[in-house]
């Protein structure tokens, strides 16, 4: 009886492969793909990476004639540097601080300038980055922590003086 149940097995080998739905299913996926990233250059206003950040469309960055109109009203509280680790157990150079908005426009974007200087007062990097992104906007009157890092540390960053500015900054658009 026990040889029956094993004996009662039938394959059947003439059944052939089918590629169909493996290539149905990859084209799903390259739509799905494609999808996702068109969404998200549009959510994104058609922003890109380089450097390690992102850039925005329409930013007011230094340099820019109207750049002094509206900074008077954007200011960094509490700026200061100091030394982390990372998951992985390396040292990252941190800027942490408060930016607040004293005027009354919304503003999507504020990217922030950080220059460290060693010991000696010689510049040894500077970096920008952008702390307040469209998706979480900077409300007239509000005040918020921001903070970022720059990998790998430079050694020669002991002394851990910090001098951080606006560099750019973006309003809402009204819609």
């Amino acid at each position: 009886m026990k040889n029956d149940l094993f004996n009662s097995v039938e394959f059947d080998e003439e059944k052939s492969f089918s590629w169909k739905p493996y290539f149905l299913g990859f084209i799903v996926v390259l739509l799905l793909t494609v999808s996702v990233i068109f969404l998200s250059k549009k959510l994104t206003g058609g922003a890109q990476i380089k450097e390690g950040r992102t850039y925005y469309k329409n930013v007011i960055r230094r340099g820019n004639p109207n750049f002094s109109n509206y900074l008077k009203y954007l200011e960094i509280l509490w700026a200061r540097g100091m030394v982390s680790e990372n998951l992985l157990g390396n040292q990252q150079a941190v800027v942490a601080g408060e930016i607040v908005n004293k005027g009354n426009r919304i503003v999507d974007v504020v990217e922030i300038e950080a220059k460290l200087y060693d010991n000696d007062g010689k510049l040894i990097l500077r970096f920008v980055k952008t702390p307040i992104k469209p998706d979480f906007p900077l409300l007239p009157g509000e005040i918020r922590k921001f903070s970022f890092w720059r990998e790998p540390f430079p050694k020669e960053w002991m002394s851990g003086r910090i001098e951080v500015s606006i560099y750019g900054y973006r309003f809402k658009e009204k819609r």
